[in-house]
């Protein structure tokens, strides 16, 4: 037997749009894992990040500098008072697709920029945070078989081919920590 509860028709409009919010981070997930099965080196050869494939120009729009902002904002830690450095490549990929990678100098953390399109809730940014950043202190390994079937693992060669894009060719964006706004005003128009 189902029990339906009668509540008001605004707390029922705020239930709805966090059924949806939470579906959107759920098909965001399924999209970061199918992203990164993309993004990881093809394990018959290394990567090798040419000139030739990266990108000279690269198309950051206002959005993705408000989401990024927002990112480093929110996890900046204690290094708030000195410039954020981001270096943003276009990286043709094996399959031949280009492919917009980050390198934040001082999180020491590799962004997987398509993710990074607007800005985002509180809970997006923790879903960024672990699931579009490769975190260089703790999520590469020497070799592939050390990834052992990992989803989030890179191999320090993928990781170094990346930088080097990103340092070498990539648009450098500085920012400054600001401080947190309200949770309202996270919200996308």
């Amino acid at each position: 037997m189902i029990t339906v509860m009668s509540i008001p028709f605004q707390n029922f409009m705020l239930l709805q749009r966090q059924l949806i919010s939470r579906t959107l981070i759920c098909m965001m997930l399924s999209a970061h894992y199918l992203f990164a099965e993309a993004a990881q080196p093809d394990k018959s050869e290394q990567v090798a990040v040419s000139q030739a494939a990266i990108s000279q120009e690269v198309l950051v729009t206002k959005e993705m500098r408000a989401a990024l902002q927002q990112f480093v904002s929110h996890y900046a830690g204690n290094a708030k008072a000195k410039p954020q450095h981001i270096y943003i490549a276009s990286v043709k990929t094996e399959s031949g697709e280009n492919t917009l990678y980050a390198y934040w100098k001082e999180d020491q953390s590799i962004l997987l920029m398509n993710f990074f399109t607007q800005a985002v809730e509180e809970e997006g940014l923790s879903w960024l945070h672990h699931k579009a950043r490769v975190d260089l202190k703790t999520d590469v390994v020497a070799t592939e078989a050390e990834m052992s079937g990992s989803n989030y693992l890179v191999t320090r060669a993928w990781a170094d081919n990346i930088i080097q894009a990103c340092r070498e060719r990539g648009q450098v964006l500085v920012f400054k920590a600001m401080p947190r706004r309200n949770k309202s005003a996270l919200k996308p128009h």
